[in-house]
């Protein structure tokens, strides 16, 4: 009994994924980075929610309960907000260990809108005020993940991983 030739490729495909490089660890350790950064930074939201009570009552000339409303609302936005980065820098970190090229790709494209929403929102900040220097260190955590999910090294690791992912429906 004779049979058809293999299709053109099938040698090719992995059995195994393809060890992680060095590179790609970095990545996703400063993601991990970035998320306790995150986390680190919705506590002092919460814990300076009293300091931001005293100056808008001060600065808006309002009673001491309407500027804790605003004071809540916004310390609340702020937690909020810093607990889903935190939950966004742990997801796509997961994704990019193991493999996936489009949480490359995302990761990317969320370090640009960082970017951009770090240098509107950066010069309302206090220069020297602990918001500007977490906002400034998880900005440098992300380019640093960008730098080394694009290296040669991660390049080759998610190329090869996307092919061990794929593998041919006749097989």
């Amino acid at each position: 009994m004779t049979f058809p030739p293999q299709p053109a490729g099938v040698g090719t495909w992995l059995t195994e994924p393809p060890p992680k490089p060095r590179s790609v660890t970095a990545a996703v350790n400063f993601m991990y980075a970035g998320a306790a950064l995150e986390v680190l930074g919705a506590l002092v939201t919460v814990a300076r929610i009293g300091a931001l009570t005293t100056a808008i009552a001060v600065r808006e000339g309002v009673t001491s309960s309407e500027a804790h409303g605003v004071a809540m609302h916004d310390t609340l936005a702020g937690a909020v907000g810093g607990l889903i980065s935190a939950s966004l820098w742990l997801w796509v970190a997961r994704q990019n260990a193991v493999g996936r090229n489009w949480a490359r790709i995302l990761a990317t494209v969320l370090f640009a809108l960082y970017t951009l929403l770090a240098w509107l929102i950066l010069p309302m900040e206090h220069p020297g005020g602990v918001g500007a220097i977490l906002a400034s260190l998880s900005w440098l955590v992300g380019f640093a993940a960008v730098i080394c999910l694009w290296r040669r090294d991660a390049s080759h690791y998610f190329n090869a991983v996307s092919h061990y992912l794929v593998r041919p429906r006749y097989m």
